[in-house]
Protein backbone atom coordinates (compact mmCIF):
# COMPACT_ATOMS: atom_id res chain seq x y z
CA UNK A 1 0.00 0.00 0.00
CA UNK A 2 1.24 3.48 -1.10
CA UNK A 3 -0.69 6.85 0.33
CA UNK A 4 0.28 10.19 -0.47
CA UNK A 5 -1.65 13.29 1.64
CA UNK A 6 -2.69 16.47 0.58
CA UNK A 7 -2.26 19.20 2.53
CA UNK A 8 -5.04 21.79 1.24
CA UNK A 9 -6.66 20.51 -1.10
CA UNK A 10 -8.27 22.85 -3.07
CA UNK A 11 -10.61 21.08 -5.93
CA UNK A 12 -12.29 21.99 -8.85
CA UNK A 13 -14.83 20.02 -10.56
CA UNK A 14 -12.36 19.28 -13.94
CA UNK A 15 -9.89 18.65 -11.77
CA UNK A 16 -12.13 15.76 -10.22
CA UNK A 17 -12.46 14.65 -13.60
CA UNK A 18 -9.25 14.64 -14.78
CA UNK A 19 -8.09 12.83 -11.23
CA UNK A 20 -10.18 9.67 -11.88
CA UNK A 21 -9.23 9.22 -15.43
CA UNK A 22 -6.06 8.83 -14.51
CA UNK A 23 -7.21 7.10 -11.95
CA UNK A 24 -8.17 4.38 -13.55
CA UNK A 25 -5.68 3.91 -15.47
CA UNK A 26 -4.66 1.61 -12.61
CA UNK A 27 -5.55 -1.81 -11.60
CA UNK A 28 -4.73 -1.15 -8.27
CA UNK A 29 -7.37 -0.20 -5.82
CA UNK A 30 -7.83 3.65 -5.64
CA UNK A 31 -8.99 4.97 -2.48
CA UNK A 32 -9.32 8.96 -1.30
CA UNK A 33 -10.19 9.80 2.41
CA UNK A 34 -10.71 13.10 4.57
CA UNK A 35 -11.79 13.03 8.13
CA UNK A 36 -14.21 9.96 8.45
CA UNK A 37 -14.55 9.46 4.87
CA UNK A 38 -13.92 7.10 2.14
CA UNK A 39 -14.63 7.11 -1.69
CA UNK A 40 -13.31 4.75 -4.51
CA UNK A 41 -11.59 7.18 -6.41
CA UNK A 42 -12.09 6.00 -9.55
CA UNK A 43 -15.56 7.33 -9.08
CA UNK A 44 -16.32 10.68 -9.87
CA UNK A 45 -19.64 10.76 -7.70
CA UNK A 46 -17.35 9.08 -5.25
CA UNK A 47 -15.18 12.14 -5.47
CA UNK A 48 -18.06 15.01 -5.66
CA UNK A 49 -19.41 13.60 -2.66
CA UNK A 50 -16.04 13.84 -0.50
CA UNK A 51 -16.53 17.88 -1.48
CA UNK A 52 -19.09 18.56 1.19
CA UNK A 53 -16.78 17.18 4.12
CA UNK A 54 -13.38 18.65 3.25
CA UNK A 55 -13.54 21.90 5.26
CA UNK A 56 -9.98 22.40 4.92
CA UNK A 57 -8.98 18.47 6.33
CA UNK A 58 -6.15 17.12 4.36
CA UNK A 59 -6.84 14.50 1.80
CA UNK A 60 -5.76 11.08 1.77
CA UNK A 61 -4.85 9.04 -1.44
CA UNK A 62 -3.55 5.48 -1.10
CA UNK A 63 -3.53 2.81 -4.07
CA UNK A 64 -3.16 -0.67 -3.53
CA UNK A 65 -2.34 -3.49 -5.97
CA UNK A 66 0.35 -4.43 -8.54
CA UNK A 67 0.93 -0.98 -9.61
CA UNK A 68 0.43 1.06 -6.38
CA UNK A 69 3.49 2.26 -7.22
CA UNK A 70 3.21 4.17 -10.29
CA UNK A 71 -0.63 5.06 -9.93
CA UNK A 72 0.31 6.93 -6.40
CA UNK A 73 3.53 8.85 -8.17
CA UNK A 74 1.15 9.86 -11.10
CA UNK A 75 -1.40 10.50 -8.79
CA UNK A 76 0.66 12.30 -6.58
CA UNK A 77 2.23 14.49 -9.31
CA UNK A 78 -1.20 15.84 -10.61
CA UNK A 79 -2.19 16.46 -6.67
CA UNK A 80 1.02 18.71 -6.63
CA UNK A 81 0.19 20.62 -9.54
CA UNK A 82 -3.80 20.41 -9.25
CA UNK A 83 -5.10 20.54 -6.03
Amino acid sequence: MKEYIVETPLFESNAIGEFVQRAVKYRSAIYVSSGDKTVNGKSVMGMISLLSVLNGEPLRIVAEGADENEAIKELENFSKKSF
